[in-house]
């Protein structure tokens, strides 16, 4: 079992592609699967795992389950080449390049209320009393598109379930497991559990 104290700044994910190189480094496995958490499915993550080069990686990890799904933008079909998202009542519109407060670009789409006001699903898409409704497309957006279409699938349900089922079985495995519950290690005493603080 691999181990390793991580700095508790930032997101999970940046420490993802380091940790696999650790750990084909020190076990001399090739990973061709990671088990992970939803901190680890971000757009870029998916990308750098499926264009890795020599073995892409397989990331199994859930997505974020939003409150209303009938009218989150999981649901509105987006063209990044086109550069435009379609609702799910069919209203299309383009789009504009926005820079965010962390130098990553992104489209920005605003659908127009008096477009929109005759919709069944108005007052639960649109919160403002005086604003559109907002889309964003981000960098990796097909990546994370694709990620959503898998997660309705039987299968991906049956694959991440291995990640709580996970134990000593194989010396021969191609997959990781990322913050696995921490019982696997201290319940057969093979490791210690430890949490680092920045001073």
């Amino acid at each position: 079992m691999h181990t390793t104290d991580i700095t508790a700044a930032g997101s999970d994910g940046q420490h993802l592609l380091p940790a696999v190189q650790r750990t084909e480094a020190e076990t001399g496995v090739t990973v061709e699967r990671v088990l992970a958490d939803g901190a680890y499915g971000s757009g870029q993550n998916l990308e750098a795992c499926a264009q890795r080069p020599d073995q892409p990686i397989d990331l199994v990890t859930p997505c974020h389950r939003p409150t209303d799904p009938e009218i989150h933008e999981s649901v509105f079909h987006i063209d990044p080449e086109a550069k435009a998202p379609t609702c799910p009542q069919g209203i299309r519109v383009s789009g504009k390049e926005r820079q965010h407060r962390q130098s990553r670009p992104f489209l920005e789409f605003l659908f127009r209320r008096d477009c929109c006001e005759a919709c069944p699903l108005f007052a639960r898409c649109v919160h403002s009393k005086r604003r559109e409704r907002s889309a964003r497309i981000w960098p990796h957006e097909t990546y994370l598109q694709a990620e959503e279409e898998r997660h309705q699938t039987a299968g991906f349900l049956a694959l991440y379930r291995q990640r709580s089922r996970w134990g000593a079985s194989s010396a021969s495995w191609s997959f990781m497991v990322c913050e696995g519950p921490v019982t696997w290690g201290t319940r057969s005493g093979s490791c210690n559990v430890s949490r680092w603080r920045p001073s």
